[in-house]
């Protein structure tokens, strides 16, 4: 699809929704809230704390590990080095609370990512992925649904640093369907430009996933 087409499917279906946009949004935030009110649960977010401190006091990688023992001092490969840092940082900034802000914010994340314009030429085009599955209004309230239940679970059962992966995971299924046309036949009218954006923004996804969260290895 060329630039041009994009433009002009991604005008016939941002005017379509509009109207239902902003009780979309008071609906996230609202979900958002209520996830961020439930008590967490779990021990492990504990020491994702004291991991994201070492890395912030050190400004190392923790190569090793210092933590346990039974295998203190044995290499360190699988860290959550970006989430542990920003929880760490989090909870300093606003203490206990801090650590229900962030499965809200995760709710709101996700939400965005079925509004973004990438998402909307996708769900015009196609049926497939989370892009394209977004396009009616019903299944995007569904979505968000499911998305401030699986947060609101995972916090209240075992708090751990998973919301930053599934923002992430939401936000590449938006940009997946956009690599089609850069595998397939160029467009006369397509840029250069239009035609490295999903590749650059996919690749810069999955840098920033892995440093994140492991949870971009799976």
């Amino acid at each position: 699809m060329s630039s041009r087409d994009d433009a002009s499917v991604t005008s016939s279906t941002t005017t379509a929704p509009r109207g239902w946009r902003w009780p979309f949004w008071l609906g996230a935030i609202v979900l958002a809230f209520a996830v961020a009110k439930i008590p967490l649960s779990g021990l492990d977010i504990w020491w994702h704390l004291r991991t994201g401190e070492a890395l912030a006091l050190t400004s190392g990688w923790l190569a090793t590990d210092s933590f346990s023992w039974t295998a203190s001092g044995a290499d360190w490969a699988y860290k959550d080095i970006g989430a542990d840092l920003l929880l760490y940082l989090g909870h300093r900034l606003l203490g206990d609370a801090s650590l229900s802000l962030w499965p809200g914010l995760a709710v709101l994340g996700i939400g965005a990512s079925f509004y973004a314009p990438e998402a909307r030429v996708s769900a015009a085009r196609e049926s497939t992925a989370l892009g394209g599955i977004c396009g009616g209004v019903g299944l995007r309230w569904a979505l968000l649904l499911l998305a401030a239940t699986v947060e609101a679970m995972q916090h209240r059962l075992h708090a751990r640093p998973m919301p930053f992966s599934h923002v992430a995971f939401a936000w590449l299924m938006v940009w997946l369907p956009r690599l089609q046309p850069t595998l397939g036949k160029r467009a006369p009218t397509t840029s250069t430009v239009a035609l490295l954006r999903a590749p650059v923004a996919v690749t810069a996804l999955l840098w920033a996933w892995a440093w994140l969260h492991r949870g971009a290895l799976i």
